[in-house]
């Protein structure tokens, strides 16, 4: 386990918890690290305290250390594509500022995992939910969940589970972990979204491919909060979703088998109902309209609850 990693925190504005996200950084046992901290415009931005904080905890295994900054706020999706055309690393693993790696083996352990499997282009592990206080409240995906993930033996039953939203939180960015040259030649995230890195490439890439799950590895510690946690979404990330309802969550639509095209639509026309105004009748309506798809759903939620 010789190559080099990069680690890449974006930053934007928010800076409370920062430090305790580059010390998970820092302590980790790997023998190479790159750290890079990409800050997208903020007016805030405590380079200078960074710097010194940095120098005063790092180790030996700190090979690079890097801070970009933009002159102005290009959005999340641009940001990461940058910052990983900079890194220097044969594996790139993201962490936002306000998470941190669950353990200090982390790195050491997503490294063998590649080293064991040099097919593997892109690779997924699991996450703790913290709560307002730091502690932890959920392991996603869950171990029930994980047995439901196991089944999904090829790419487009992935695929299947994953554009009809009923993949269990299995597959997120904050733990997509993927070779630089893999990266490069993918030609980066899909930069007609603003802040929607993952769920494009998600369903890019399992319409092709079989995304890996390492449920022996958790990943960060992930606060319940950001633009993308929650009921409340920052309006840009809101533009995003419906794009990509309106385009790679369907450019396969009609390629699809009739119970999963049935729960897809499904799907779309629950969330249009929830943005205009939801109430009985349109979810009686709806599941009339797809009774596949309903079917496929209570199936799901039944799974869920281990039935």
């Amino acid at each position: 386990m010789d190559e080099l990693v990069t680690v890449v925190s974006l930053s934007y504005r928010k800076f409370e918890e920062i430090f305790k996200t580059i010390q998970s950084v820092l302590i980790q046992n790997y023998s190479r690290i790159e750290y890079i901290i990409s800050d997208d415009g903020s007016e805030n931005f405590p380079e200078e305290e960074i710097r010194q904080f940095v120098h005063a905890n790092k180790k030996n295994n700190l090979e690079n250390f890097l801070i970009i900054k933009n002159k102005k706020n290009i959005g999340t999706v641009r940001n990461i594509n940058h910052a990983y055309e900079m890194a220097r690393g044969d594996i790139l693993m993201p962490l936002s500022v306000g998470d941190e790696f669950f353990s200090r083996d982390v790195v050491s352990r997503v490294v063998k995992d590649f080293d064991e499997n040099s097919e593997r282009e892109v690779l997924m592990v699991r996450r703790a939910v913290l709560d307002e206080n730091g502690y932890v409240i959920s392991v996603v995906p869950s171990d029930h969940e994980v047995k439901q993930i196991k089944k999904w033996d090829t790419a487009r039953k992935q695929y299947n589970a994953y554009v009809t939203n009923r993949a269990y939180g299995y597959l997120s960015g904050c733990t997509l972990y993927m070779r630089k040259s893999f990266f490069l030649e993918w030609g980066g995230f899909d930069e007609k979204y603003r802040l929607l890195e993952d769920a494009p490439f998600f369903a890019q890439y399992m319409w092709r491919k079989k995304i890996y799950l390492d449920e022996s590895i958790v990943g960060i510690r992930y606060g319940a909060g950001g633009v993308s946690y929650g009921k409340k979404k920052h309006p840009l990330l809101l533009a995003d979703d419906d794009l990509f309802n309106q385009t790679d969550r369907v450019s396969h639509i009609e390629e699809l088998d009739a119970v999963t095209r049935s729960a897809l639509l499904l799907n779309l026309e629950r969330n249009k109902a929830k943005v205009e105004g939801d109430n009985k009748y349109k979810r009686v309506r709806d599941y009339i309209r797809h009774p596949l798809g309903g079917i496929a759903f209570v199936k799901y939620h039944l799974s869920q609850k281990g039935v």
